[in-house]
């Protein structure tokens, strides 16, 4: 009898105990599935760049056009007064580099990470490459006329998509998207035949700068995939870095 009587009087207990166990499993099974259910309206993720307004498309790419437009007109009046390359670039990279640091001075609250030696050993390349870039810019300034850095800057997009495709893994565009780009230098071609035209008296600079610009721009966004800085950071780097390269010195190209 006291033998029968020892299941008896835990039996209760143990499925007592099989029931809160089951439960507690459900509970977790139903904690997981709502922090699954919350996770994509909860948790922050990238900003989706196809959902940006068009305005801040279209003003983005208004301010870079003006941008590089404006750049080569300054590059060319400056080289024609003053025909030193390396001096114009020292001048550009200081007065930015200053600029960026007045305004982190004015500004404490602004996203402007100052110099971190960990960070300067992996922009060192790409601002290398940034500065044979606008060196040869302005050099190739000497020999060709606006018109043709235009066409030649057009181009660009076209080898970055192919150099990106080979060296960063990412897909080559769509036929929409190639129509779009081949349209970019078409245009800029039939712009420079119906006027002034092409004026090449040496192209060795110009192929360079061709060259410089499409690896720079590969090789800045895998920098920027890479170590992830501010915009503004990433100019204060950029051109506070550049004043140790050879663009200190005055020597005429």
């Amino acid at each position: 009898m006291a033998g029968n009587a020892n299941p008896g009087i835990f039996e209760p207990v143990q499925q007592n105990e099989e029931a809160t166990v089951i439960g507690a499993k459900m509970m977790d099974a139903v904690d997981i599935q709502e922090v699954k259910e919350a996770t994509p309206d909860e948790v922050a993720s990238p900003v989706d760049q196809t959902d940006l307004p068009l305005r801040t498309v279209a003003l983005s790419v208004l301010f870079y056009a003006a941008c590089w437009s404006t750049l080569l007109l300054i590059n060319k009046v400056a080289m024609h007064f003053v025909p030193d390359a390396s001096f114009i670039l020292f001048c550009q990279f200081l007065s930015s580099s200053l600029t960026v640091r007045v305004i982190k001075c004015t500004t404490p609250d602004a996203d402007i990470e100052l110099l971190r030696f960990d960070k300067v050993r992996i922009f060192f390349v790409a601002c290398l490459i940034f500065f044979l870039c606008f060196l040869a810019n302005t050099a190739a300034m000497k020999s060709v006329n606006e018109e043709t850095m235009m066409v030649a800057r057009s181009c660009a997009p076209i080898a970055v998509c192919i150099l990106e495709h080979f060296a960063l893994g990412r897909s080559l565009p769509s036929f929409q998207g190639t129509m779009a780009l081949l349209a970019i230098p078409g245009g800029a071609v039939l712009y420079v035949v119906s006027g002034e035209g092409f004026k090449i008296e040496g192209g060795t600079w110009l192929l360079a700068y061709f060259a410089f610009i499409v690896t720079e721009i590969v090789f800045v966004k895998f920098v920027l995939d890479t170590v992830p800085v501010s915009t503004w950071t990433c100019v204060y780097y950029y051109n506070t870095l550049q004043l140790g390269t050879p663009s200190g010195s005055r020597q005429e190209l």
